[in-house]
């Protein structure tokens, strides 16, 4: 009996390992050619795509609470609404229950956008779209989070702003290609329908 729990276990932290390694590999791929990985997740269920990814963004999201609680903690005992992130635990929980609406709005706002475009729009495909890109950024994002930890001068605020700027130029590029190669369409058209994005939900946002 006690062979068969060791065994169970080996094989759980076998199954683990290999998950995590494909995933680094598939991320991997994502950033050095993305047209290659949106091609290749264009036909993926998208349950599995939700069970490839919300296990890393759990993660990410929880390294993230931790570095964002010891960065900003001071600021956020001293102002009275933001005194809830004053626990990495708290800002953990938002984030998990915030990170499905960011990803149903991003890929509602872009199933509009390429409406009004007049080209095909597929809400799985937009989940993906939308979903994918967000692990590296997010990751960017933590190693920003590293740099305003350390920040002690202005060489370090400058190079976390810096940081900042590459996540987002990061993301656009990734969810426009993502856009270009999943429905086909140029990429000028992908960069339309990106920014008409941003258009309508200021536009929502105004009402």
């Amino acid at each position: 009996e006690g062979l068969q729990e060791k065994s169970k276990w080996q094989s759980k932290q076998t199954r683990w390992k290999r998950f995590w390694g494909d995933q680094v590999e598939e991320y991997i791929t994502l950033i050095k050619n993305p047209r290659n990985f949106f091609k290749s997740v264009a036909k993926e269920d998208i349950t599995t795509t939700l069970k490839k990814v919300v296990p890393v963004f759990i993660v990410l999201i929880a390294i993230y609470s931790l570095l964002n609680y010891f960065a900003y903690k001071e600021t956020y005992s001293e102002i009275p609404f933001l005194s809830l992130l004053n626990n990495p635990l708290s800002y953990f929980l938002i984030s998990v229950i915030f990170f499905p609406l960011v990803i149903l709005i991003s890929a509602s706002l872009l199933h509009l956008s390429l409406k009004i475009l007049k080209t095909k729009s597929v809400f799985k495909q937009n989940v993906k779209i939308s979903i994918y890109p967000m692990v590296p950024v997010y990751v960017i994002t933590i190693i920003q989070s590293i740099i305003n930890l350390l920040a002690k001068n202005l060489s370090f605020q400058i190079l976390s702003f810096i940081i900042g700027i590459g996540a987002w130029i990061s993301g656009v590029i990734l969810t426009v290609v993502g856009i270009s190669e999943i429905y086909k369409i140029k990429t000028k058209r992908a960069v339309c329908a990106y920014f008409l994005q941003g258009i309508l939900f200021s536009w929502r946002l105004s009402f």
